[in-house]
């Protein structure tokens, strides 16, 4: 993005500047994921009418995972659907694609499916990602439900060009076909932080 204008038509426009400056983040955050596995935008509001945007990017689960989970709940970006509620929707209407075992047990497919929902809602993610190998250590298995939800349109190869990234393919989620199937909507954009969240006036 730096040094290129390719992005003019997109953020040059009439529009809110609340709508472009969401363009402008999401543009920004594309090019990052260029570089890195992991890029996490932060709103901050400092003050009213005052909104900036930190960018967390990584490489490491690890790292991701705590700093999304300082961030959410210190705002009020916590985000918990019921998993028992969108798997008996799943369960209906995939008992004829794949097995699903009695009792408390879950099938691969809904496993993976339920833990990219939750863990990365505005993100990418590849099959290196610790906690889908913690869902699934069978990495035959892993690569076998991947492929399933790309088949039903769940989630689909993000495309990118990096020459670092082609022996990682990512992928990122397909919310229409989410919301059409289990009737879950997609998750509101970041609410911004603010000093009000650490008891702080600056």
């Amino acid at each position: 993005m730096l040094g290129a204008d390719g992005w003019y038509n997109e953020i040059l426009t009439d529009e809110e500047p609340s709508i472009r400056i969401k363009k402008l983040i999401n543009i920004y955050q594309e090019q990052l994921f260029n570089l890195f596995r992991f890029v996490i935008p932060m709103p901050f509001a400092p003050k009213e009418n005052q909104i900036y945007h930190l960018i967390f990017c990584t490489n490491y689960y690890a790292g991701a995972n705590i700093f999304t989970n300082f961030y959410s709940t210190a705002t009020n970006n916590e985000w918990k659907p019921d998993n028992r509620t969108y798997y008996n929707k799943f369960k209906v209407l995939h008992r004829g694609d794949i097995i699903f075992p009695r009792g408390n047990r879950r099938p691969s497919e809904w496993k993976i499916l339920w833990q990219l929902i939750k863990n990365y809602r505005f993100g990418k993610f590849d099959t290196h990602c610790r906690d889908l190998k913690e869902k699934e250590p069978y990495i035959s298995k892993l690569h076998k439900s991947m492929k399933w939800l790309i088949s039903k349109a769940y989630i689909k190869k993000y495309r990118n060009s990096n020459e670092k990234f082609n022996t990682l393919p990512r992928y990122e989620l397909i919310w229409p076909t989410i919301t059409k199937n289990l009737g879950l909507e997609k998750p509101p954009s970041l609410e911004p932080i603010q000093n009000k969240h650490f008891g702080t006036n600056i």
